[in-house]
């Protein structure tokens, strides 16, 4: 009797509109997700930040922590290019990273991060009065 293969996972990248296909499925069942299940959407290469938005909305119900590195991501995707609206967004997911780690070991690492792009984005003063708005440190 033969065995039955496991499937393999090496796609190529999706483009968006599979992405956005992609994370209506997975939206829908990252309810009972496992961190295995969440490790095998990361090997997915989605390059979508829409999509990751709500594939972490749906994970943070999950593992709040679990979603800080992805949030990380998104915030410096947010911050790559000049631009008010990114500032905007990159400010709200920080305050929303500092949220998820308030009181647990990751705070600290947080607030650190945040330190770090008001100091490497120093002559970005929009940035800034984003970040002061959103109440980072």
């Amino acid at each position: 009797m033969a065995t039955a293969r496991r499937p393999t996972y090496a796609q190529p990248t999706p483009s968006q509109k599979d992405q956005s296909r992609i994370t209506k499925g997975y939206t829908a069942y990252f309810f009972s997700i496992d961190v295995a299940d969440y490790a095998l959407v990361h090997n997915l290469e989605l390059t979508d930040t829409r999509t990751w938005s709500e594939l972490v909305d749906a994970y943070e119900q999950v593992d709040p922590l679990g979603v800080l590195p992805v949030l990380r991501d998104l915030v410096l995707t947010d911050l790559r290019d000049a631009d008010a609206r990114g500032y905007q967004q990159a400010a709200r997911r920080l305050r929303r990273m500092r949220n998820l780690a308030a009181g647990t070991d990751r705070t600290s690492e947080v607030d650190e991060m945040i330190g770090e792009l008001r100091e490497e984005h120093r002559r970005r003063p929009r940035l800034q009065r984003e970040f002061d708005k959103a109440g980072l440190p």
